[in-house]
């Protein structure tokens, strides 16, 4: 039998599909978009945890040595400064120091008199060494007792709460009190020598000032 004789013009008749089985197909878009596990949300969140905390542990580590540079450094300059203040006042006191040492070296016997000036000359010159480092005596004589500035050693007649006697003097560095001047106060009585409390008796020294 004859086959039939195709038309040339004709359109290609459309070729049979032919089914793919479940293997050979690919993954499908559900399987490829599946949802993450609670569990694994949660160590994913535990890892970036890590990390950000690590992070924060690195920048308190490198504050806390920058602190500790920081105060090694200040304490350093604190220190120099006031070494090179010291070493300041000590140069200046120098001057006065060499000036007592010629006095002792000279002979007073010749012009005891000359001598003498010679000392009270340093002895002014110390206190202006100790003026141009503003430290100034805390004035007592004529003074109403004051317990900022002076300390009660005793009482003697005199007017009540009034200072009638010096024991030892006091200072002070600018506004501040280096030492209270040690004094006698009147007690509002007459006549008499003053009292001096048995605790706190003057020394040596103290006397020595009070005789000046």
């Amino acid at each position: 039998m004859d086959e039939p004789v195709r038309d040339p013009d004709a359109a290609p008749e459309p070729e049979e599909s032919v089914p793919i089985s479940g293997d050979e197909a690919g993954p499908t878009d559900s399987t490829a978009e599946a949802p993450m596990s609670e569990l694994d949300v949660l160590q994913l969140e535990l890892v970036e945890a890590r990390e950000e905390s690590a992070e924060r542990l690195r920048g308190w580590q490198r504050a806390q040595a920058d602190m500790e540079n920081y105060k090694k450094l200040a304490l350093q300059e604190t220190t120099e400064r006031v070494r090179a203040a010291r070493a300041a006042v000590l140069l200046d006191l120098l001057q006065v120091v060499d000036d007592f040492e010629r006095a002792l070296a000279a002979d007073h016997a010749t012009d005891p008199e000359a001598w003498v000036e010679g000392v009270e000359m340093i002895e002014r010159k110390f206190y202006q060494f100790l003026e141009h480092k503003d430290l100034s005596p805390i004035a007592t004589e004529g003074q109403k007792f004051d317990p900022r500035f002076h300390e009660a050693l005793g009482e003697a007649p005199g007017p009540s709460g009034q200072i009638v006697a010096q024991v030892q003097k006091g200072y002070l560095l600018a506004d501040r009190v280096m030492r209270p001047a040690r004094v006698i106060v009147g007690n509002g009585e007459s006549g008499g020598e003053p009292t001096a409390d048995s605790d706190s008796r003057p020394s040596d020294d103290s006397s020595a000032d009070a005789a000046e």
